[in-house]
């Protein structure tokens, strides 16, 4: 009996380290990463070309692939490094649980201290409100609607009071740009 004790001790633990290890590949760190993408990491000029974004294809925690967008902060003659990821995938989610397609009443729950820091016109849903989580290096796109109807879209993950920058490299005369404080 011991034996089956320990053996099934010893299966529970590389079950609960393997399911840990997913864990991390769809945690979404508010001002550091999206999974295995992280902030500050270098990005290939091949990448980008002469934009400060650049279009991935990456697989999804479940293998999927999945666009996600990256900006760029190049300061002289540095390598670019990514300020922001912005993406789509529900399969990516903050520790709280909130991820794409999450309504928006449980986003303000979540985060009282939202804040509105753009709007843009998209041809599937229409108005769309972009939103900040105040200093988390968080924001979200809404969907328009009520409080019950409306969801999140697109997730960005940024260093923490950097959005705006974020936003302006997107170089999209269609985004309307809040910037007060």
């Amino acid at each position: 009996m011991r034996i089956r004790a320990f053996f099934a001790g010893v299966v529970f633990c590389v079950m609960a380290t393997s399911a840990g290890a997913q864990n991390r590949s769809a945690l979404i760190v508010p001002g550091k990463s999206v999974g295995n993408l992280r902030l500050g990491s270098v990005l290939p000029t091949r990448l980008l070309g002469q934009k400060p974004w650049a279009e991935l294809v990456v697989r999804t925690p479940s293998g999927h692939p999945s666009r996600v967008s990256v900006y760029s902060a190049k300061k002289g003659t540095a390598l670019p490094t990514i300020s922001a990821i912005r993406f789509v995938s529900p399969e990516w989610k903050l520790a709280n649980g909130i991820s794409t397609s999450t309504p928006v009443s449980q986003i303000r729950r979540a985060f009282p201290a939202l804040r509105l820091v753009a709007t843009y016109r998209n041809p599937y849903y229409g108005n769309v409100v972009v939103v900040e989580a105040t200093g988390q290096g968080l924001a979200f796109d809404l969907s328009p609607g009520t409080a019950a109807s409306s969801k999140c879209l697109v997730i960005t993950v940024f260093q923490p009071h950097s959005l705006i920058a974020a936003l302006q490299a997107q170089s999209s005369p269609k985004v309307t740009i809040r910037s007060g404080h």
